[in-house]
């Protein structure tokens, strides 16, 4: 069994993230708890827990592997199980477009700022306490971002906020940023001759 310790450390930060957090769906829970080292794990589609809509809470490593023994959701306070969890969606759903606007202008900042690239907008936006969790195939190519804002207590998938926050769309910007630095130190390295 987990121990007692690990048990309610899992269980103050699932309360603490399921009753301040606004998210829509488990991937975006998901993405705020590992932030904690936590994850919310329905299991393998073959698995008991999964036939039975279950929800495990499990610890993870510093590589974000599972460890330990999990904890069932229904032996947590507020068993925030797939039902609740569901009942906390919808809630959500109606507070997201002021926090999906503030992050929105926090990103904006950022990208004004020029960055050379994604590890570098990812440490800006940091900076801003808004962790960027990105998803890729096994032949390493990105294909989704996903923005936890840590301040306003938000999460949101790029594309939720819009066409140009996908993966896609912040890579052009970050392009196009980059593109625009290099032209201005062309302009300045070499000034146009007045005739």
């Amino acid at each position: 069994f987990p121990s007692h310790d690990t048990s309610r450390g899992i269980a103050a930060i699932v309360q603490a993230v399921f009753g301040t957090y606004n998210f829509t769906s488990l991937p975006e829970f998901n993405a705020i708890l590992k932030q904690f080292n936590i994850l919310a794990d329905r299991g393998k589609e073959e698995s008991f827990t999964y036939q039975k809509n279950g929800l495990l809470y499990r610890v993870l490593d510093a590589q974000g592997e599972k460890k330990g023994i999990p904890i069932k959701a229904s032996a947590l306070p507020g068993n925030p199980g797939l039902k609740n969890l569901s009942a906390r969606y919808e809630m959500n759903r109606k507070n997201r477009e002021p926090l999906k606007q503030k992050l929105k202008q926090t990103i904006d900042t950022c990208i004004t700022k020029s960055p050379a690239d994604l590890m570098q907008l990812k440490s800006l936006l940091e900076q801003e306490k808004v962790k960027v969790v990105t998803r890729q195939n096994e032949s390493g190519r990105l294909y989704g971002i996903t923005f936890v804002d840590m301040e306003n207590r938000s999460v949101f998938n790029g594309s939720e906020i819009g066409k140009s926050y996908s993966v896609s769309g912040i890579l052009k910007q970050l392009n196009g940023s980059s593109k625009k630095q290099s032209r201005n130190h062309f302009i300045h390295d070499h000034p146009i001759e007045q005739n």
